[in-house]
Formats: structure tokens, C-alpha cells, sequence
């Protein structure tokens, strides 16, 4: 499935910090 920029921007900054925070607390 194709990404557009826009989307890949979004996951970027905000999926991508949140499984970080995630992976730091578990």
C-alpha cells in the first residue's frame, strides 16, 4: 500500500515518538 508524503509526515512525527515513549516505559 502506497504512503502519501503527507501521511508519511503524520506517522513520522507522531506514530514513530509514540512507540519510542512507549518502548521506554515498558
Amino acid at each position: 500500500k502506497h504512503v502519501g508524503p503527507l501521511n508519511q509526515k503524520i506517522f513520522d512525527e507522531k506514530i514513530v515518538p509514540l512507540i519510542t515513549i512507549l518502548q521506554k516505559e515498558s
